[in-house]
């Protein structure tokens, strides 16, 4: 991941590990000894990984608009 400005409340990053347009909650660096988790099952996520590369989501998270003062 790599940031690329901030702007306000808004954090603008590239090269990211997520689905386009969901929100970023947490922000920190990747710590092999305490952030590698071996599982066996993926609880919800289990079996919609083959879908995760064609699947977008809906707009509850696209940016709005701002309001123009008129």
């Amino acid at each position: 991941m790599r940031q690329i400005r901030v702007s306000g409340i808004y954090v603008f990053l590239k090269r990211i590990d997520v689905l386009d347009k969901t929100p970023v909650i947490d922000i920190k660096p990747y710590v092999a000894d305490f952030d590698r988790c071996d599982a066996d099952r993926f609880g919800w996520f289990e079996g919609k990984s083959r879908n995760a590369t064609n699947h977008r989501s809906d707009e509850r998270f696209a940016v709005q608009p701002a309001a123009t003062g008129g």
